[in-house]
């Protein structure tokens, strides 16, 4: 692989205090809290793509992101500052993990909305749930 975009730009990397890049540990969330705290100030938008590998069985990649989903989320509700916007790469929503999720998010955004990009192969279950005004509770 071609890792020069990386090893040029690692000073803006974060991958934690355990160095593992893992946002499920709480531990990771504050650790990027507070770095981004540091670094950044108040932070206006986030975004989360992330997923994990599903191709032995796709008919269960909701039920398989939906902790990571909800890492994301937390993160970026712990991150975010008040008025910001978030945007969550989403799969189907069928399950009972995935409507709670939107629940939450229409709770504390004042706008969201969810976008099948005209670049997505229709074959494939990707959404983007775009969040704007965050409600932030201080």
């Amino acid at each position: 692989m071609d890792d020069r975009f990386m090893l040029y730009t690692l000073d803006n990397w974060l991958f934690h205090k355990d160095f593992t890049g893992n946002i499920i540990d709480t531990e990771n969330i504050e650790h990027m809290r507070q770095k981004c705290e540091m670094r950044l100030g108040e932070v206006h938008l986030i975004t989360a793509d992330g997923s994990v590998d599903c191709i032995e069985s796709p008919d269960f990649q909701e039920e398989k992101v939906a902790l990571l989903q909800y890492a994301e989320i937390i993160t970026a509700l712990t991150i975010l500052a008040d008025g910001g916007s978030f945007v969550i790469k989403m799969f189907t929503m069928y399950e009972a993990s995935s409507v709670s999720k939107l629940f939450l998010l229409c709770c504390v955004f004042e706008n969201v909305q969810v976008f099948k990009p005209c670049t997505s192969k229709r074959g494939n279950s990707e959404v983007y749930v775009v969040c704007l005004n965050f409600k932030k509770k201080t």
